[in-house]
């Protein structure tokens, strides 16, 4: 039988339909990777909790571009397809760690898993992979006294 792991903060990483304007639902005003401002949804489509985030993998695109890999959870898969199927010809976005990292138009449904472009280096997809990996905890960078 499958472990099914918690996610400790879904917010982590989360999906968003985006507008290049507001409307009715999309209300969130958010800065886009290159400044440009989007409005999201309030709600997201998905989020960490959706994925299997503990085998979340680091890849190169074919650009040759760091990116990460996330496979959907089979209790999710319907959820992704249907998410997807609604936005196609439209902007969606993944937030990580409340900063939209990836603006994408969809072209088609998407099924099984997603792709996250547009990290710099590979110790940035390290360091994002591993607060993926631990379901969304993010290791403290302040220092402890005495230090």
């Amino acid at each position: 039988m499958p472990v099914k792991l918690r996610a400790v903060n879904p917010h982590y990483l989360e999906y968003y339909s985006l507008r290049d304007k507001p409307d009715e639902s999309h209300t969130v005003a958010i800065a886009g990777p290159d400044g440009k401002t989007w409005y999201r949804s309030a709600h997201a489509g998905l989020d960490l909790s959706d994925f299997r985030f503990w085998d979340a993998f680091g890849m190169t695109d074919r650009e040759g571009k760091f990116a990460i890999g996330l496979d959907v959870t089979d209790a999710s898969r319907n959820k992704l397809r249907s998410w997807s199927r609604e936005l196609i010809g439209k902007h969606a976005g993944v937030v990580v760690h409340g900063r939209l990292h990836d603006v994408s138009l969809l072209r088609g449904e998407i099924d099984g898993g997603v792709r996250i472009p547009g990290f710099s280096d590979e110790e940035s997809v390290q360091k994002t992979l591993d607060a993926i990996k631990a379901g969304g905890l993010v290791p403290s960078t302040a220092s402890r006294p005495g230090k």
